[in-house]
């Protein structure tokens, strides 16, 4: 079995999400949208240039899910959705992505 691994940036990873739970950190939702937005925004121009990027956005449940914490997170992904040539995927849809366009290679 072949297996394909992308790293994750620890900037938008659960480690970070981490940082609502920290003192001098992100407090807020709109600070949360603003880090992401920016984030965002970088990668993919970026990838205007000719680079593409993956921004990988991991949650934990009981930090980002609070209300305005989650509400913060509709309205950055209401902000992508605006730009052309963005997939928003899940883990799953990345994976057979990678299946179909890089198949396993029999080990000689």
């Amino acid at each position: 079995m072949s297996h394909r691994f992308i790293s994750a940036a620890v900037a938008c990873d659960r480690h970070w999400a981490q940082k609502f739970a920290s003192p001098n950190a992100f407090t807020t939702g709109a600070e949360f949208n603003a880090y992401l937005r920016e984030t965002f925004d970088a990668l993919y121009a970026e990838g205007a240039a000719g680079s593409p990027k993956m921004m990988s956005v991991g949650l934990h449940c009981r930090l980002a899910g609070r209300p305005g914490r989650a509400a913060a997170l509709a309205e950055f992904v209401d902000y992508v959705r605006a730009f052309p040539n963005v997939w928003l995927c899940t883990r799953q849809q990345i994976a057979e992505h990678w299946l179909t366009k890089f198949p396993p290679q029999p080990l000689s």
